[in-house]
């Protein structure tokens, strides 16, 4: 990813470019589960590629980034009945828009983190 143009990639692959790229250490990362949000990190590691699947770290993907300051969205919102379902149609790709569900979830958990007088938001 590091060695060609993002118009060389072939178009269902273009995604893992902003991954690669344009993410940057410092960079929040808001993950999911079945389309409700799981985790809020912090990315903390340059892009790393692995060319060969490696059966002993027991995953099936080969982009990674090291990221750290995780927050568990069950730790956010304790009643999971009342967790928001935000459906993900693009998986690994920069949220620019700010009006969008995704967005604004990470805004108001940032927000609350900053609150929290030790480190625990409500």
């Amino acid at each position: 990813m590091t060695t060609v143009t993002r118009d060389v990639l072939p178009e269902s692959e273009r995604h893992y470019w902003a991954f690669a790229l344009e993410m940057t250490e410092g960079d929040r990362v808001l993950l999911f589960t079945h389309h409700f949000p799981f985790a809020l990190v912090r990315v903390s590691g340059p892009y790393n590629y692995i060319h060969s699947r490696a059966p002993e770290l027991g995953v099936w993907f080969r982009h990674f980034r090291k990221v750290d300051d995780v927050h568990y969205y069950g730790d956010f919102v304790k009643n999971a009945r009342i967790w928001e379902n935000l459906v993900m149609t693009a998986t690994i790709t920069p949220l620019r828009d700010v009006n969008s569900g995704s967005y604004q979830v990470i805004e108001r958990w940032l927000s609350a983190l900053s609150e929290a007088p030790t480190g625990e938001s409500e």
